[in-house]
């Protein structure tokens, strides 16, 4: 596969793999990383300092294969055989740009803290409401939380649990085998956003917060890494340039977590 490095003016186009990662620079992130347990996109919650899972994979299923992975350091853009989209994450919202995707979308779920097991007693409640499509999740403790979902349509409840190996894990002797909920497929307007709270209130406030204002976040989410990022002048091999991108990003995601 073909991965692309977007900096400034500079690409660099490589082979690999679709390994992606960017953060929420608060001890979130969403990472593609289809043979690891870790993959999906994950949230910190500041007050107990736990790791939350919340979802597992977003993908079109109507795009053909993926045929290329361009990694923006503020977003990650996927392109097929018939289209493309992107993700970014901000907060507690993570951002969906679906304006080069049509078909169905699939949005597969495995909320949990991040080492907890498949364990029993997991479940989810859909319901739609005006222009919000809410998921509540339930676990084993009874303990509550939701996604309010906006800039979707023709909604299909999938309801299908399945096992889910990841090989990385397995090589390292680590827990490999997780069930993972495929919830719903849907098609996108245009723009979508996924927002997580510990109330509907919660959720829903931050889902139109992010909806309205999705190209002011991305915008700003652009320039804060621009501006950010040194540009490595004195280095002109592109791929020694681009490392030291990708060290200066790491190291920055880190400070941001020091301020939580």
């Amino acid at each position: 596969m073909e991965r692309k490095y977007n900096i400034s003016n500079t690409l660099l186009t490589c082979q690999g793999n679709s390994n992606s990662l960017i953060t929420n620079n608060y001890g979130g992130y969403f990472a593609i990383l289809p043979n690891s347990k870790y993959s999906g996109w994950y949230l910190l919650d500041a007050k107990q300092w736990k790791m939350k899972k919340i979802i597992d994979s977003i993908n079109p299923i109507e795009l053909g294969n993926q045929i290329s992975t361009s990694n923006q350091f503020f977003s990650i853009r996927r392109q097929y055989e018939k289209g493309e989209d992107s993700i970014f994450t901000y907060n507690n919202t993570l951002f969906y740009n679906a304006q080069k995707t049509k078909g169905k979308i699939k949005l597969t779920l495995d909320n949990r803290e991040i080492y907890e097991g498949s364990e029993l007693g997991r479940t989810y409640a859909f319901k739609q409401e005006e222009n919000y499509f809410v998921i509540e999740f339930r676990n084993a403790q009874n303990e509550q939380s939701f996604i309010a979902i906006k800039g979707i349509e023709n909604v299909n409840i999938l309801n299908s649990w399945r096992e889910q190996q990841y090989q990385d894990d397995k090589k390292r002797h680590s827990n490999f085998i997780y069930w993972v909920y495929d919830s719903i497929d849907f098609t996108a307007k245009s723009n979508v956003v996924f927002s997580f709270g510990e109330t509907l209130a919660i959720a829903k406030t931050r889902a139109d917060i992010a909806f309205f204002h999705f190209n002011e976040i991305l915008n700003f989410k652009h320039t804060s890494f621009l501006n950010s990022t040194p540009e490595f002048n004195k280095i002109t091999y592109s791929k020694l340039k681009t490392a030291g991108t990708c060290a200066f990003s790491s190291l920055n995601s880190i400070l941001h977590l020091s301020q939580v």
